[in-house]
């Protein structure tokens, strides 16, 4: 065992300290005349782990080196439809009521699950969330495959669409945050305009403004919560912030103004 800790800590070594793949390569190959046959499949193994791993997962979330979200969206994808398919066997065995339960439990929840890191992600991303969506709100209601599903999934079962669905979560945390119930850390992120001494005329001090701090880069700068979260909350109507310290009040008046932006 120990052995084999050191071969993997060597192989680090190498990786780390060569300026290219290339060299990267030469180095090994010059470490693995060193180490018995036996345990080189061990070694190439490793070596292709530690080239081309691109991507980790962290509480349930695929990240990539690009914050792209692709990956995490086809495994979502997939292990959706899976219990779609599986629902869509028993339909006729289970009342409305039921569906919808067992719809919110295994579609829902994963759809919900840290939705607000997707912020600022690619249209193809969140077409696939729309698309797990779409397909809950057809099985649900008992409606063809290139039946009408928007209107339907607003009036009857007033459900969000995905990007709303994202907006909304963002916008509870950061109504935490002004709350002060939300984490010391991202309590510090949201700062009022009000509270700053060179901004004491504006406008925006008298609506409860939050100032949003300039992006560095339009890729990712943008996308944090820094940026995001205080201008997604600029952007409510007064009447809505106004009731932030009522936390039911507040989700029940964020839901219908994003239902009725889909009129």
């Amino acid at each position: 065992m120990f052995v084999n800790y050191f071969i993997y800590f060597l192989i680090l070594v190498v990786y780390h300290s060569c300026e290219s793949r290339h060299h990267t390569f030469m180095s090994v190959c010059d470490l693995a005349q060193q180490i018995p046959l036996i345990r080189m499949l061990t070694v190439i193994i490793i070596i292709i782990i530690i080239i081309t791993r691109h991507v980790t997962t962290t509480i349930g979330v695929i990240l990539d080196s690009e914050l792209s979200f692709e990956q995490h969206a086809g495994k979502l994808t997939q292990t959706c439809f899976f219990h779609l398919r599986r629902l869509r066997a028993i339909r006729r065995s289970l009342t409305n009521a039921t569906l919808l339960t067992l719809v919110h439990a295994f579609i829902g929840t994963r759809l919900d699950y840290c939705n607000s890191a997707l912020f600022g992600c690619k249209t193809s991303v969140i077409r696939c969330l729309q698309s797990i969506q779409n397909s809950s709100a057809r099985l649900i209601l008992n409606i063809p495959k290139f039946g009408r599903i928007t209107t339907a999934m607003r009036d009857t079962l007033h459900w969000l669409r995905m990007l709303q669905c994202i907006a909304f979560k963002i916008c509870m945390l950061l109504r935490n945050c002004v709350n002060g119930s939300a984490p010391i850390y991202l309590q510090e992120i949201c700062n009022s305009v009000s509270a700053d001494v060179h901004r004491p005329r504006l406008r925006s001090t008298d609506h409860g403004d939050l100032v949003e701090p300039r992006a560095n880069t339009d890729r990712f700068g943008r996308r944090g919560f820094s940026m995001s979260g205080p201008n997604q909350w600029n952007n409510l109507p007064p009447d809505i912030r106004k009731v932030s310290d009522k936390p039911e009040q507040f989700a029940r008046a964020l839901k219908t103004f994003f239902i009725s932006e889909q009129h």
